[in-house]
């Protein structure tokens, strides 16, 4: 008869193992360390989403900050708190917006050998950017926070690293981290 004991070896060090499991602890830099979003991160978040949205479905004109707030579920003094006013929301949200659109371009990585088939992939990637509705509330504040001669809204911010910087020169997009 032939008798298998790697079951019960394993059991048996699993149950050591198991036993003195609180007196290891494995060096910080094999720990995976899961950082929880803070309240405020999470505040802030709701209401840029919400302030999208009410943009989105409402238009520009529309979309009061009370309509926001009631939206994101929070109260006037929150989002004053956050962003002071509109113009801050709204810069907070065009941020926002460019901050996806870079990070995405940025980890696009083209694949082929051919340079048709590398522009064809660009090309998918930013025509699914430009088909999102963020980047259409983008768009709807930067033409419309400029008509009023009040506001901080600086599309520039994130549209200069684009920009050629010189007569000859280029911006990023002579040298973009998407390789041609």
């Amino acid at each position: 008869m032939i008798v298998n004991i790697y079951p019960l070896f394993y059991s048996y060090h699993y149950f050591i193992i198991r036993s003195n499991a609180e007196h290891f602890q494995l060096p910080d830099s094999l720990m995976i360390k899961e950082t929880k979003p803070t309240k405020r991160e999470v505040t802030r978040e709701k209401v840029i989403n919400a302030a999208i949205d009410c943009i989105y479905r409402d238009g520009f004109n529309a979309a009061h900050t009370n309509r926001i707030a009631e939206e994101a579920g929070v109260s006037w003094g929150v989002l004053q708190y956050h962003f002071s006013d509109k113009d801050g929301l709204l810069q907070a949200v065009i941020d926002h917006i460019f901050d996806e659109f870079a990070t995405t371009l940025e980890s696009t990585s083209l694949q082929g050998d051919d340079l048709q088939q590398r522009v064809r992939q660009l090309i998918d990637v930013v025509w699914t950017l430009v088909s999102k509705k963020e980047y259409r509330v983008s768009i709807a504040i930067l033409r419309n926070a400029g008509k009023d001669n009040g506001s901080n809204i600086n599309g520039q911010k994130q549209l200069s690293p684009y920009q050629p910087h010189s007569r000859g020169g280029r911006g990023q997009l002579g040298r973009t981290a998407v390789p041609l």
